[in-house]
């Protein structure tokens, strides 16, 4: 099994870098995470999809009535799709309020938040 490139592609011309002739890898590793893992009583423990998307929405209600939606930030990948950036959009800046989105596109690294 493998992965190569094609041949009439205008920017590439069939050859493949680092992430393409390797990136498929992980797909079988013995190391993938195939469900969500939640910390319970200070251990990783898997848990369904629900449970985690549920933990993850009241954990940014808590954050928002405490702090301000201020204290959210998205730090992307420079891999997204189009349309996963224009949800990401969607959902930080018009669902939570959040301005602190970047990519690490820019070469920016971000400082961790304080919390006062």
């Amino acid at each position: 099994m493998g992965v190569q490139g094609r041949e009439a592609d205008s920017v590439n011309h069939g050859h493949l870098g680092p992430k393409g002739l390797n990136g498929w890898v992980a797909n079988n590793s013995k190391d993938r995470l195939l469900k969500p893992l939640i910390r319970k009583r200070g251990k990783l423990e898997e848990t369904s999809w629900e449970e985690a998307m549920e933990l993850i929405v009241q954990k940014s209600k808590e954050i928002i009535e405490k702090h301000t939606s201020l204290r959210i930030g998205f730090y992307t990948s420079g891999q997204l799709f189009l349309e996963e950036y224009y949800t990401l959009g969607i959902i930080g800046k018009a669902g939570l309020g959040t301005p602190q989105m970047d990519g690490n596109t820019r070469g920016f690294v971000p400082q961790r938040l304080r919390l006062h």
